[in-house]
């Protein structure tokens, strides 16, 4: 398979995501804009009656005091539509949404990146080099966070470690990534991850997946020592054989 055989290859692989992930972005934003539009019906409706109640309080209050009124039910109006939609809010559903198809676009590109180079192996041509410029700080930071969150599916978090372990080989980023996904898999009830010890999925792909990590390693020893399935253990036993740590 030549480079640009290649080459058109990756491009069609990431026009593919590109369309998927703007489907998707589309569906999201026509989803939020119904969801406005019935919010602004609900609101012109309640808006409507209450001004002609409002009038006929007005007559009596006056018309600085109707002033003052309409302003506070603007102000609250839009105060209620800026909390629902706020982007900037870490944890309003949108950006909870977005953020979630940014990092499965992320790790699907990188994926494909990935097998396109396992199926040419030892090809030197440019594209296949430099392998850690494929993960910069912001793609690393976000890998780190889909590994950390709890939310984050097993089938991305596996894949996520998958494009971890054939990419990064830059040793300060590696040693970033394994203590992180040491503390994950050892899974403490006192640790901000202790909600790992009920994801066996994630921890068994920890222990199968990561090559040459010392803190993992270290770890897999530790839990031959714990009361977890014996799925875990024979998994950490394998890895620890296989290492030759013991």
């Amino acid at each position: 398979m030549n480079d640009q055989e290649i080459l058109a290859l990756m491009a069609e692989a990431r026009e593919k995501i590109r369309r998927e992930l703007q489907e998707d972005l589309d569906k999201l934003v026509q989803k939020e804009k119904q969801a406005m539009l019935e919010h602004f019906r609900i609101a012109k409706y309640i808006i409507k009656w209450s001004v002609a109640v409002l009038t006929l309080i007005c007559m009596l209050l006056g018309y600085t005091a109707w002033t003052n009124m309409r302003k506070d039910i603007e102000d609250w109006w839009k105060e209620k539509l800026e909390t629902t939609y706020d982007v900037d809010n870490l944890s309003s559903p949108f950006r909870i949404e977005a953020d979630s198809l940014r990092d499965q676009a992320l790790v699907n590109s990188l994926y494909v990146y990935v097998q396109r180079k396992n199926a040419s192996e030892g090809d030197t041509s440019r594209i296949f080099r430099d392998k850690d410029e494929r993960l910069g700080p912001a793609e690393l930071a976000r890998l780190l966070n889909i590994f950390t969150l709890q939310k984050s599916s097993a089938a991305l978090f596996e894949d996520a470690l998958v494009v971890v372990d054939a990419l990064l080989e830059k040793p300060e980023h590696r040693q970033i990534v394994s203590m992180t996904l040491a503390d994950l898999l050892r899974a403490k009830s006192d640790s901000e991850y202790k909600w790992m010890s009920s994801s066996e999925r994630k921890r068994l792909v920890i222990l199968t997946t990561l090559r040459n990590s010392e803190p993992i390693d270290v770890v897999a020893t530790d839990l031959l020592m714990q009361p977890v399935s014996d799925q875990l253990k024979k998994a950490a036993l394998s890895r620890i054989r296989n290492d030759n740590y013991l």
